[in-house]
């Protein structure tokens, strides 16, 4: 959306180019992969407190379960940095 200064100037050598930009299809399944990936890692961390909280022993497991929670971390990290890298990147900053 355009600012209301800009579109009230009416020049169009005095105002930059105003085009709404819609979200795209990749970028919003970025996010959507992204917050997977993090809601996983807290859902196996919280399988980890689980364990110790009803006195199981997952002592076999909790290596490979706390491998598996920093994996979707990072990998939701990751992208959500490539969401922002295409978000950026459409990005329009002053007069074009």
């Amino acid at each position: 959306m355009c600012p209301k200064e800009y579109r009230q100037l009416g020049s169009a050598a005095c105002a930059p180019k105003c085009t709404s930009r819609l979200p795209s299809s990749r970028g919003a399944r970025l996010v959507s992969h992204a917050i997977s990936f993090c809601t996983i890692c807290s859902l196996l961390i919280i399988a980890l407190f689980l364990g110790a909280f009803f006195k199981t022993d997952v002592s076999n497991v909790i290596g490979v379960i706390f491998i598996a929670a920093l994996a979707a971390l990072a990998g939701g990290l990751v992208t959500f940095l490539r969401e922002i890298y295409l978000a950026t990147r459409t990005l329009r900053i002053g007069p074009h």
